[in-house]
């Protein structure tokens, strides 16, 4: 019986507590409206302050993930143009080596002469005997010994000295301790060339004799082509005679096609 009386108690005292407090909201607010108005200020800041936090950390969250995606697909686009440039390079690269081989081809064709072949070289100095052409025509292409080789139609290079079922090998009129006779310069000076190897040439000449930078010299018997040209001389006082330096027509380690004139006996 003690105990349901004290709860009893109890729960009239909260309904009395509750009645005062709500009288004093009603006596408050009605005749003090501006502390109504205090309570609901402070309650809409503290509302706005908690969404403008909230949509702050939202923009945050939201601009930082959409810098990330934009960086890195700045990334991977720019590694994939790297790439298709890379490949571009490569190709007309290419391009440009097919285009130079074709016109030196035609060069080499708007040449050729009626009685010659046209061919290439698959080894030279350095790779061959030194002085020494491979080229990929032999007897089947009516190549024989003796046969000349030309380049670029009127430079005269050397003489096929082995020829094969499709293979011919050239010695070249550089060839070290190989001798030539000659005609040079406009006057026609008869010299005699001495190869030195590697392209390279010598002859003595008298001292008088009137030579230039650049004079040309062609072989005894072929007059039409070019088979050395002057680099420079040499003079001493006490000599008679003045060395004269050649090089060949073209650089041997850098020539890709030649052309062999038939003019051994048939």
């Amino acid at each position: 019986m003690y105990r349901p009386l004290q709860t009893k108690k109890r729960k009239n005292k909260v309904r009395i507590a509750f009645f005062f407090f709500a009288f004093f909201v009603f006596v408050s607010f009605t005749f003090f409206p501006k502390t109504f108005l205090f309570f609901s200020g402070a309650a809409n800041t503290a509302s706005v302050s908690a969404w403008n936090a909230k949509t702050s950390g939202s923009s945050v969250l939201s601009g930082s993930a959409s810098y990330l995606s934009t960086k890195e697909s700045l990334i991977a686009k720019n590694k994939e143009l790297s790439e298709k440039i890379k490949k571009m390079e490569e190709e007309l690269s290419g391009y440009d080596f097919i285009i130079q081989q074709n016109l030196e081809l035609k060069k080499e064709l708007s040449l050729k002469k009626e009685n010659g072949v046209f061919g290439t070289i698959i080894a030279r100095p350095n790779v061959t005997v030194y002085d020494t052409f491979l080229i990929d025509i032999g007897e089947k292409n009516g190549i024989k010994n003796g046969d000349k080789i030309l380049a670029n139609g009127n430079m005269i290079l050397g003489t096929v000295e082995e020829s094969y079922q499709n293979l011919a090998k050239a010695r070249l009129f550089s060839t070290a301790g190989e001798s030539s006779d000659a005609l040079l310069g406009p006057d026609n000076l008869p010299v005699q060339l001495k190869g030195l190897g590697g392209g390279s040439f010598v002859a003595d000449l008298p001292k008088e004799a009137d030579v230039k930078e650049g004079d040309s010299a062609s072989l005894s018997g072929f007059p039409e082509y070019i088979a050395a040209i002057v680099v420079s001389k040499e003079e001493k006082s006490n000599e008679t005679f003045q060395k004269v330096y050649f090089r060949g027509p073209i650089n041997i380690f850098d020539a890709k096609y030649i052309q062999v004139i038939k003019t051994a006996n048939r």
